[in-house]
């Protein structure tokens, strides 16, 4: 494990660190090192990273959101979910049914608006 690993681990103190605390660093670290090797080092089991990760309000698609809403607002909100999903894959981005379902809750976009866009 690298050296960063180990200073944010130590940096909970000294073994009193509570579930919460080290889900957060074994998920901050997940995407350099196993995490079979995160949780044996922490000393957590993996029912429990996962149920204290299901109470973090973990978001997956935070990056991506930012991204989606840097676009949109980038192309002075003309941009439909197509041509963001065009731009998403230039940066490794390519399901179309995340990019819809991200564009309609934060955009409030509705299969109404765009039918009566259409028919204009």
């Amino acid at each position: 494990m690298g050296a960063s690993g180990l200073k944010k681990i130590r940096s909970l103190g000294d073994g009193k660190a509570t579930n919460k605390e080290l889900t957060q660093v074994v998920e901050s670290l997940r995407h350099q090192f196993k995490l079979e090797d995160l949780l044996e080092f922490v000393g957590l089991n993996r029912k429990t990273f996962y149920y204290n990760r299901a109470r973090l309000n973990y978001d997956k698609y935070s990056e991506v959101k930012d991204l989606i809403k840097w676009l949109y607002a980038g192309s002075d909100e003309t941009y439909g979910y197509r041509r963001i999903q065009d731009e998403l894959f230039l940066f490794g981005y390519v399901d179309d049914e995340t990019v819809r379902r991200i564009m309609r809750s934060s955009f409030h976009l509705t299969k109404e608006s765009t039918e009566k866009s259409l028919r204009t």
